[in-house]
């Protein structure tokens, strides 16, 4: 028996359904691996853009200031 299913294809005596049920965990592989990419690519967006605001924040609060007369701040009330 070949540990290659779709070397069965060669064979024409084995059902078409066989080689095909023998190709399932390959495909199943492979949408798990496009799936942890996807993860990777979307944790790797988030970070980014955590990054670009934490960088830009205070260069935009300048340009306010100085543009439109400062930008209102919220700030935490302490409550006693």
């Amino acid at each position: 028996m070949n540990a290659f299913p779709l070397l069965k294809l060669a064979r024409p005596a084995v059902p078409f359904m066989d080689v095909v049920r023998g190709t399932v965990p390959f495909v199943g592989l492979s949408t798990l691996g496009v799936l942890l990419l996807l993860a990777g690519q979307i944790a790797f967006v988030a970070n980014l853009a955590g990054l670009l605001r934490a960088f830009l924040a205070p260069i935009c609060q300048t340009f306010c200031a100085e543009c439109c007369g400062g930008v209102p701040v919220a700030k935490a009330e302490v409550k006693s």
